[in-house]
C-alpha cells in the first residue's frame, strides 16, 4: 500500500512538473519595462519597493529584480561573472537593452539573454 501511495505522488508531481514552463524573454522584459520606475527608485533612491499608484508594476519590478538576482549569484558563484558595486542596477538597464537589440529572443527563456547580458556586462577581466 506504501509503494501505490509514493507510485501516485509520484506520478503527480512528474505531471505537474512537466507542465511547469520556463519563463520566457517576451514575459520578463514585460515585468521588467513594467516595474522599470520600481527599479529606479529602489537602485537610486534606496526606497522602499513599494509604489501605491502602480501595485501591478512594483510586483512585476519586484520579480524581475529577484530573476535578475538570482542569474547573478548563480553565474558569480560559477566564476562566470565578476560583479561590481550596484550590479543588479547596472544589469537591469543591460538586460532591457539586451532584449530591445535582440528581439528574436523574445520567444526563448529568459535565462538564455539575461545571461547573454550579464557576462557582457561584468566580465571578469
Amino acid at each position: 500500500m506504501k509503494c501505490l501511495v509514493v507510485l501516485i505522488v509520484t506520478v503527480l508531481l512528474w505531471a505537474e512538473s512537466a507542465q511547469a514552463y520556463p519563463t520566457q524573454g517576451e514575459l520578463l522584459y514585460d515585468f521588467c519595462n513594467s516595474g522599470k520606475e520600481t527599479a529606479v527608485r529602489s537602485f537610486k533612491n534606496h526606497e522602499l519597493l513599494s509604489m501605491p499608484g502602480n501595485f501591478l508594476g512594483t510586483k512585476q519590478g519586484i520579480f524581475c529584480i529577484g530573476y535578475i538576482q538570482a542569474v547573478e549569484d548563480d553565474l558569480s558563484q560559477k566564476g562566470e561573472i565578476c560583479l561590481s558595486n550596484n550590479p543588479t542596477g547596472v544589469s537591469f538597464i543591460a538586460i532591457l537593452y539586451y532584449f530591445d537589440s535582440h528581439p528574436e529572443l523574445a520567444r526563448k527563456n529568459a535565462r538564455i539573454a539575461v545571461t547573454a547580458a550579464l557576462k557582457e556586462t561584468h566580465p571578469c577581466s
